[in-house]
């Protein structure tokens, strides 16, 4: 590679930085962009929970089982299925999609796909669910339907069959061949009523049992995959068969009850056709589950004629079933399944409450392991830092529950309170250690306890004689809260607010407004400004509040068509939102009201549209704010506002909410909720929102990776990777909850950064853009010059029109990038030599990319009648353009490209820079003491005349051969007058550019 320098007097050139350059076609892709995202919300997993009735179970080795369960109608949670990978010494919940759905029968092929059925208790119709983890499940779109699916089977990952029966009282059967994308009905012999159970040892062949038409023990099978079925040869004795299990399709083991001379029934078959009874313990009123490993290797349970729950396991030979002892308090066992002939779990109740059973021996001795546990029901929601948060309601035992998470709801504890049967309607924390709970109790009737370490433990609050049951309770300091509620007065209901000062060791009673009825939501800010809302005597909104912490309350006046007021929360003493619903006459729409003056008036928001009601807000400022509520379809829905309310859009929701009772936001993307869903096994939900990534120190970097890069954002503090793109970040460090450090990994074009967390995926916006580039240098172009057109210098964009010699604190914008330009348009910054000449006093150039901030920073500084050149890289504003901006006296501006980075396609070693060792290979100076004899001092060469031109070979510095570019520092000397100097890439002949790289005055170096 050969560089050549141009015109005037000695000079040498010493390399101290080189490149190896391979010039690449730049890429850009095209993406769409959402301004400003909403929250975007998930639900958090590790949330203590309890189950309903456990109704089925299958396992595929020692460690791996999932169990179903049906709805609890009395606690309105969802049907639910749990997983363990340890041989159920622990267990954990799964989702499930979110409506009424009893499960009855479940089937896993391998860890990685299992089958669940159930059907929809209100609308019967049944469902099928698939899951490819144990933890996550999809519905199956099984077509539109009117029967129930009670049991399954799956021999494979991609052939399963389901049975069940229609609202006709006939057997029905289904069956997927391609792992459940598609399922096909089958036909079955007549006067097959019902189908309860179905096992299949192999793809072909199939046995499934249940009723027959007149009433009757059946069991049919297929052996062409369910092609056709056949009624097999049963001793009838009035028996109801309700589990089978096949180890082959000669050996199956059926289990029962029979209906006219009581006690559980046995049947076996050798031949997959005929079947002969077995004896079983006298003591056995019926059996409902059974597993076979092999055909001597076979667990059932059921429960005794005393109503305690009984497992058998069968003899060495298979033919006689033993019976064996259970825990103590066992009522019933409903299925067992068994992964290898020594483990085996099965599933029931222990007086009214759900139970898992595990043997490791066969089935001969059996022990408990602990389900998970926890509230039944949340009703209110505290966070005062983005890790601490506080939720209560209550637990199945309608006793006060109480949860707790110190690191941003990736985990969740409980908090024992008291034993005492009460409801806990509300919370409010000042800190992660001040906290109070108020709600309602039978034997207090109110009640408020308050906390100072977090929850560690709780003392009980005395309450004025006539405070009510309180709803909801707003702290705004560890030592103030007011709390509202409404009581009976005996003929109406009259609004309460108590009022504490000194950490909930006292309460005092408010007075109120006579207009007050219903008090059901309060927030409070630190000055001890106030609002309560909820219903008047009429039954209309009503919005009260206080300036001094509740010594005095005042009535606000409310916008006509207000409605009724649900939720309020205030970030100031000005600001204020408050939610809730207004009939039109025909159907109930969601409204809120702010106010920006002390409450002194209140303006109605505009919402979208197709909301119903809210019920519940927080906000974390003046602008930023998130409700919740339900649409007009009665589905959960949160909205979103960052401009105080003027407008609201609809935020995303995970499948599985019924509904959202209470938020709470610690910051501007970090918010906790509760709720109803499928999550938590009894109905609650607690929900969070995810990381947001605002912007990022630097948007472009190496293919090769190790970009230091800062992403500011929100929601970082539990943050467990960093992606760009999908490739992971390195050298992950979690400043704070705003701020992480990383360094980029390699990668090509342009991807996003993100930040996850437990709670989910940081959306994607363009704030978080970032483009893997190359370096691509070019002959010097001159794309501004600012003196006027003449001699030596060209019309341009910087000296035509309105464009001439820069003034004092003017700022002139240079398009660089662009059709008629040497930049293309997807580069994100540029190499220009900049050179500032006619210099009419001391001063500076600022030079930024156009369209941003002008930073506090000079790139070239000079005195009056100087021309000084100096090289930037800036990068590339809108329109294409860099801004230049003067300061002191007048000058003129030049400005040259020298190269550019844009997005590359591959990740290599091309188009970036490699140090070298600083090695002189030029100089023109005499051979002398410090000058050693070199090509430029040879020969020819030597000091250099105006307009001569210089050719210099710059490979004995180790360039290699390959390199396309190279970075050099050049140096004049003895200069006899004011000069420049341009170097560009060879060969030799070629025009020089019209640009310059160095200039110097008459004397100097």
């Amino acid at each position: 590679m050969k560089i050549r320098i141009c015109k005037l007097l000695i000079c040498f050139i010493s390399i101290v930085v080189f490149g190896s350059y391979l010039i690449l076609p730049g890429t850009s892709t095209q993406v769409a962009i959402a301004a400003t995202p909403g929250p975007t919300w998930s639900i958090a997993k590790s949330y203590p929970t309890i189950t309903n009735q456990l109704r089925a179970i299958s396992c595929t080795t020692s460690t791996f089982c999932v169990a179903v369960a049906d709805t609890n109608t009395i606690s309105g949670s969802i049907g639910e299925a749990l997983s363990t990978t340890d041989g159920g010494n622990t267990w954990v919940t799964s989702d499930l999609p979110a409506y009424p759905v009893n499960l009855t029968g479940v089937s896993c092929a391998t860890s990685n796909f299992c089958v669940a059925t159930g059907y929809n208790h209100i609308y019967l119709t049944a469902d099928v669910f698939i899951s490819h983890d144990g933890s996550s499940w999809t519905n199956a779109n099984i077509g539109s339907n009117s029967w129930t699916a009670s049991d399954v089977s799956c021999p494979t990952i991609t052939f399963c069959e389901v049975v069940g029966s229609n609202s006709q009282d006939q057997a029905v059967a289904i069956s997927t061949a391609d792992s459940g994308s598609t399922w096909k009905f089958q036909t079955l012999p007549p006067n097959v009523s019902a189908l309860s159970s179905v096992s299949c040892p192999t793809v072909a062949y199939c046995a499934a049992a249940g009723n027959g038409n007149p009433l009757s023990d059946t069991i049919i099978s297929t052996d062409n995959s369910g092609s056709t079925w056949a009624v097999d040869n049963v001793p009838y004795s009035g028996q109801y068969v309700s589990s089978v299990s096949c180890t082959s399709s000669t050996s199956c083991i059926a289990v029962g009850d029979n209906s006219i001379s009581s006690g559980a029934v046995v049947l076996t078959t050798t031949d997959g056709t005929n079947w002969v009874s077995i004896s079983s313990p006298s003591d056995i009123s019926y059996l409902t589950g059974i597993s076979c490993v092999t055909s001597t290797s076979c667990v059932a349970v059921g429960a005794s004629t005393q109503h305690i729950g009984i497992a058998l396991f069968t003899t060495v030979d298979g033919s006689t079933m033993s019976e064996v002892q259970l825990p103590g308090g066992t009522s019933q066992l409903y299925d067992v399944s068994c992964g290898t002939v020594s483990d085996c779990v099965a599933v029931g109740m222990e007086n009214s409450t759900e139970l898992v059973l595990t043997t490791s021996n066969g089935g001969s001795m059996w022990t408990a392991p602990a389900l998970p546990s926890g509230p039944n029901v949340l009703d209110s929601m505290s966070c005062p830092t983005v890790s601490f948060c506080m939720a209560v309601g209550r637990d199945n035992n309608l006793s006060g529950a109480i949860v707790v998470t110190a690191d941003g709801g990736n985990t969740w504890s409980a908090s024992t309170v008291s034993n005492l049967p009460m409801y806990f309607s509300g919370v409010s924390c000042a800190s992660s250690n001040f906290c109070v709970a108020v709600g309602w109790s039978s034997l207090n009737n109110d009640s408020a306890f308050t906390t100072t370490n977090g929850g560690l433990t709780w003392s009980l609050d005395t309450l004025p004689s006539n405070a009510s049951p309180l709803e909801a309770v707003s702290c705004f300091s560890n030592l103030s809260c007011v709390a509202v509620s409404s009581y009976w007065t005996g003929s109406s209901y009259e609004g309460v607010a108590v009022t504490t000062t000194n950490g909930g060791l006292t309460w005092s009673l408010d007075t109120l407004p006579g207009n007050a009825s219903s008090l059901g939501s309060v927030s409070c800010v630190s000055s001890g400004f106030c609002v309560a809302v909820g219903t008047d005597s009429v039954g209309n909104g009503e919005v009260i509040s206080t300036a001094d912490a509740g010594l005095h309350w005042s009535q606000d006046t409310l916008p006509a068509g207000t409605g009724e007021t649900n939720g309020v929360s205030c970030t100031s003493v000005t600001f204020c939102i408050v939610v809730g619903s207004f009939w039109t006459g025909s159907k109930s729409l969601a409204s809120a009201i702010s106010t920006s003056d002390d409450g002194n008036t209140w303006y109605i928001d505009p919402m979208p549209s197709g909301l119903s009601l809210l019920g519940t807000v927080s906000c974390t400022s003046g602008n930023n704010c998130v409700a919740a509520g339900s649409d007009a379809s009665n589905r959960p829905v949160t909205i979103s506002t960052n401009d105080g309310g003027n407008s609201w859009s609809i935020d995303s929701l995970p499948s599985g909410i019924t509904y959202i009772k209470s938020i709470s936001c610690a910051s501007n993307s970090v918010c906790m909720s509760v709720g109803v869903g499928n999550t938590a096994l009894t109905g609650s939900v607690i929900l969070d929102t995810q990381p947001l990534v605002t912007g990022l120190s630097t948007s472009f970097g190496s293919s090769l990776g190790g970009t230091s890069e800062t992403i500011s954002g929100s929601g970082f503090s539990n943050a467990t990777s960093v992606n760009f793109g999908s490739t992971p970040a390195t050298h992950v460090s979690i400043i704070s909850d705003n701020e992480i450090t990383v360094a980029a990994p390699p990668g090509t074009g342009r991807v996003d950064v993100t930040v996850s967390t437990s709670s989910g995926t940081s959306p994607i916006s363009a704030l978080d853009s970032f483009t893997y580039s190359s370096y691509t240098p070019i002959t010097p172009t001159r794309v501004c010059d600012t003196r006027p057109a003449g001699l030596g210098v060209a019309l341009n964009q910087c000296n035509s029109g309105s464009n001439q010699t820069l003034s004092n604190g003017q700022t002139i914008n240079v398009q660089v990038s662009g059709s008629s330009y040497p930049v293309p348009l997807d580069a994100s910054s540029v190499v220009v030599n900049v050179t500032a000449t006619n210099t009419t006093s001391s001063g500076y150039f600022s030079i930024w990319p156009s369209g941003t901030s002008k930073p506090l920073a000079s790139n070239l500084n000079f005195s009056p009648g100087e021309s000084v050149p100096n090289l930037a890289e800036v990068g590339i504003g809108s329109g294409g353009n860099i801004s230049i901006f003067n300061y002191g006296g007048s000058a003129d501006v030049i400005v040259d490209v020298e190269g550019y980075w844009a997005p590359t396609s591959t990740i290599s070693g091309s188009g970036l820079m490699s140090p070298l060792s600083p090695y002189r290979v030029c100089d023109t100076r005499t051979v002398a003491f410090g000058v050693s004899p070199n090509q430029c001092n040879t020969g020819v060469n030597g000091t250099l005349s105006s307009g001569s031109e210089l050719n210099i070979n710059v490979q004995g510095a180790g360039v290699p051969s390959g390199a396309t570019g190279v970075v050099a520092n050049i140096t004049v000397a003895n200069a006899l007058s004011n000069g420049f100097l341009t170097a560009w890439q060879g060969p030799v002949g070629s025009v020089h550019p019209n640009s310059s790289n160095v200039n110097f005055d008459a004397a100097k170096s």
